[in-house]
């Protein structure tokens, strides 16, 4: 088993969100995105961008985006601290790479839930498997590091992508 603080690790060098927070300049800045902008209290609008890949080389786009929040707000997935996605009432794709995301309610910390919690998952690969609990054994993301292996008694083996987009 792992910490807390190693399986967040492992989550953020892996998987990426659509925006982060810069703390130094105390500003969001775009990561999967090239811009958003709040339509209002309850809509956030997000252009994507068009050159990520995940790292089996499956195309990064809406779909994913959608697909992401739909698994994890399904009632049948089990995961810890759920309330982090059931704000969203519906991401709505607007085109292949365009998305509004739909809050339930006026919610605060959205951005803030976006940047920290919600990591984008390949939603091909998570369709075309017939138990989705067993993405977790092949993870694909879109971040700096890629998994090659994974044993249950020795652990996981990570190896940096060559040439990352993020540099």
């Amino acid at each position: 088993h792992y910490s807390l603080d190693e399986a967040a690790a492992f989550d953020r060098g892996v998987y990426l969100p659509l925006i982060s927070y810069d703390q130094a300049k105390k500003q969001w800045v775009n990561l999967l995105t090239k811009s958003f902008r709040r339509i209002d209290p309850l809509t956030i609008e997000f252009d994507l961008r068009e050159d990520i890949t995940f790292h089996n080389g499956n195309k990064f786009d809406a779909a994913d985006v959608k697909g992401t929040f739909e698994y994890l707000a399904d009632p049948n997935v089990k995961i810890q601290f759920k309330s982090r996605y059931d704000w969203v009432k519906e991401v709505e794709i607007l085109g292949p790479y365009k998305v509004r995301i739909h809050a339930k309610k006026a919610f605060s910390t959205d951005l803030g839930m976006l940047a920290y919690r919600m990591r984008v998952r390949d939603i091909e690969t998570l369709n075309a498997l017939a138990d989705k609990a067993e993405y977790g054994k092949n993870p694909n993301g879109v971040g700096p590091y890629r998994v090659t292996s994974i044993d249950r008694n020795a652990g996981l083996t990570l190896e940096a992508v060559p040439n990352h987009w993020e540099g």
